[in-house]
């Protein structure tokens, strides 16, 4: 997995013990890695806040995982988890960052402000392979919660792919069976971290409701492996699915209610779902309800290009708090 480490190299009077150390392996334009920012004080140092908060910059997307404070080996260690995607390719300046540490001074009775900044770096960022959308390092993972059911009770089906890659640009799985009722749910994308290392999850959920049994078609996923820099498709094998037959009254009876009830369940999130999807574009932008919702329609657009610097803004707002205005017409009119 692509890994960067900055540490921060704070004022002498902590010196000691502090290094700066950066790894970095091949990371391609469009990737998302993971950004370390690491600051290590001593024990006893008299420190009172830190504040962080990584600058805007027009050739990284960024958000923030996660952030720990521990010590070790008697040092106050605060650890600070971004992702980073690139947007551009070519030897790109990755920017110096400021953190500041507000240090109180016993002997004068003053607390005052320090900078500290983390040195400029040049990354080689490889150009976005040919006919590959998606790349990074991923797995596929099926979750079934059962193989055998009565017919018309539902089945719980999950696809999850886990690693890092531009899942956000990731079109979803679909699933059509002829026996069977299908709904999908939009997939969620979630990010934790694991032996101090990022991993993402791109989940998507189906409920099945079959009429009798059927194959649950294989699963095949293409993409672009950057960890062995080549191509690889990820398979899940069929699996049959064994609907089993009501023998008495009282189970057909307790089928067809339940047949009912999750047909009018069904069909009252498929209306919601087709409402929603049905939209037009420009109806679609009008009636977002905020920069997050903005933000999904305009990232799913396959020319997101020309929305690049309003994206931006909108990653800002929505994970540094920051306050841009959004001009919806702006974004109208660049639709013409």
């Amino acid at each position: 997995m692509n890994k960067i480490i900055l540490f921060f190299i704070p004022f002498f009077l902590f010196a000691k013990g502090f290094f700066a150390q950066i790894n970095k392996d091949i990371i391609y334009q469009d990737e998302p890695f993971e950004v370390i920012f690491s600051l290590q004080l001593p024990k006893n140092a008299q420190i009172q806040k830190i504040e962080f908060e990584p600058k805007q910059t027009k050739n990284f997307a960024m958000q923030k995982i996660a952030q720990k404070n521990f010590v070790k080996n008697n040092l106050q260690i605060t650890n600070y988890y971004y992702l980073f995607i690139p947007r551009v390719y070519g030897n790109i300046i990755f920017p110096s960052f400021t953190i500041k540490v507000l240090v109180q001074d016993k002997k004068l009775g003053i607390s005052f402000w320090k900078f500290y900044y983390s040195k400029e770096q040049t990354l080689h960022i490889l150009k976005h392979p040919k006919n590959f959308f998606i790349l990074g390092n991923l797995l596929l993972k099926r979750v079934l919660d059962k193989n055998k059911t009565a017919p018309n009770e539902a089945i719980h089906y999950t696809l999850k792919l886990k690693g890092l890659a531009n899942f956000h640009d990731l079109t979803p799985f679909s699933l059509n069976l002829k026996d069977a009722f299908v709904i999908s749910n939009k997939p969620k994308i979630s990010y934790q971290l694991k032996n101090d290392t990022i991993v993402g999850t791109f989940t998507q959920h189906f409920l099945i409701v079959p009429q009798k049994s059927f194959i649950l078609p294989k699963v095949t996923f293409s993409y672009f492996n950057t960890k062995i820099q080549a191509s690889e498709t990820l398979l899940i094998k069929q699996t049959p699915i064994k609907v089993i037959t009501p023998t008495n009254f009282k189970e057909l009876a307790k089928i067809a209610l339940a047949f009912v009830l999750g047909i009018l369940v069904a069909f009252f999130f498929f209306k919601r779902k087709k409402n929603k999807t049905t939209l037009p574009l420009k109806e679609q932008i009008k009636k977002a309800k905020n920069d997050k919702e903005l933000l999904q329609i305009l990232i799913s657009l396959p020319n997101n290009n020309i929305f690049q610097d309003i994206i931006i803004k909108l990653e800002d707002n929505i994970y540094k708090s920051k306050k841009y205005k959004i001009q919806k017409k702006e974004i109208l009119k660049r639709l013409e």
